[in-house]
């Protein structure tokens, strides 16, 4: 799962980088050096809750996010923790968004790495639900709210997309269609393709899918999120 329920973001005019404070290559979004050290420790905390929120999704036992169906289709066929097929996945999607010309940020590469290692963390300490109705709808209920807020602290950094946030809106760029038609199709695409290869699709795809785009634009709300709606 990413955060591509959020919307584009535009930095308010004071937190543009200056040219004494940035290194940036055709690739790479420019990186703030002055507020880097405040960036990562804040944009660390967020991978660390969307972790976690993806944690309590494949604990529930009630069906993922499309992108974590996929990633857990994998580890069927392919011996990695859910973590690493993560890290993998999003390698991949990374080189398809390079590929079709789309710059990342540092926090690109962060989301690939560090998302899948914290995830790790939390699905070693995080109990799975079986058979106990209330503790895996707590799950997924957590994973909505936990996801909102964990996107709304990493967005915030203004350090770059996710990789698969970078894929959607490489293609929408591509093809001429909306980011929203763009992502439909995306994410119908690879929810199918984790389905057919074994993925955990539930009930809990669903509501989580009608559930995380109403509950991070609440999140950008309360943690002051400047947002700018892009996608028709």
């Amino acid at each position: 799962m990413t955060a591509s329920d959020a919307p584009e973001l535009t930095p308010p005019d004071n937190d543009q980088p200056s040219a004494d404070n940035v290194t940036s290559t055709k690739w790479l979004k420019p990186v703030r050096w002055r507020t880097f050290p405040r960036d990562f420790l804040v944009i660390q905390i967020g991978f660390a809750f969307f972790a976690l929120a993806i944690a309590f999704l494949i604990r529930s036992n009630l069906g993922t996010s499309p992108w974590v169906v996929l990633e857990m289709a994998f580890i069927n066929y392919i011996p990695l923790t859910p973590g690493q097929s993560g890290i993998l996945t999003g390698a991949m999607v990374l080189l398809l968004a390079l590929a079709l010309r789309e710059p990342v940020g540092w926090g690109t590469l962060g989301n690939i790495i560090c998302i899948g290692l914290w995830e790790d963390v939390a699905l070693a300490y995080l109990p799975i639900m079986n058979d106990y109705l209330p503790g895996q709808v707590l799950y997924l209920v957590l994973a909505v709210l936990v996801m909102a807020g964990a996107t709304a602290i990493y967005i915030g950094v203004n350090a770059g997309a996710g990789p698969r946030d970078s894929l959607m809106i490489a293609v929408a760029r591509a093809t001429g269609l909306s980011v929203r038609v763009a992502r439909a199709g995306i994410e119908i695409a690879v929810v199918t393709s984790g389905w057919l290869l074994g993925g955990p699709v539930g009930i809990g795809t669903l509501v989580f899918a009608l559930a995380i785009g109403p509950a991070v634009q609440t999140a950008f709300r309360i943690f002051k999120v400047g947002a700018q709606h892009t996608a028709n």
